[in-house]
């Protein structure tokens, strides 16, 4: 939680941290990842998953939502592609 950590609170890494730690570790290295790395992409993809999973769900519920607005005629909202009839 970025809120958190701004004020010193302790948190946990998020997979995007973790990621970022792991590029910034190795970008101009030319050995091959350290055991921490390889563990904390590890982590990072086990996090990952469900997140991934989540994220499919709301996207669905959302095309769901675009449909019914379009089958009520709503007006054009930012992001919407319209139905295009000629």
């Amino acid at each position: 939680d970025y809120s958190l950590s701004k004020r010193e609170f302790e948190t946990a890494p998020s997979v995007s941290g973790r990621v970022e730690t792991i590029i910034w570790s190795m970008w101009r290295a030319t050995t091959t990842p350290t055991k921490s790395n390889i563990d904390s992409y590890n982590v990072a993809a086990e996090e990952f998953e469900p997140l991934l999973a989540q994220l499919k769900s709301v996207i669905n519920k959302v095309e769901d939502l675009e449909v019914k607005l379009e089958n009520f005629k709503a007006p054009f909202t930012p992001g919407r592609i319209p139905v295009w009839t000629k």
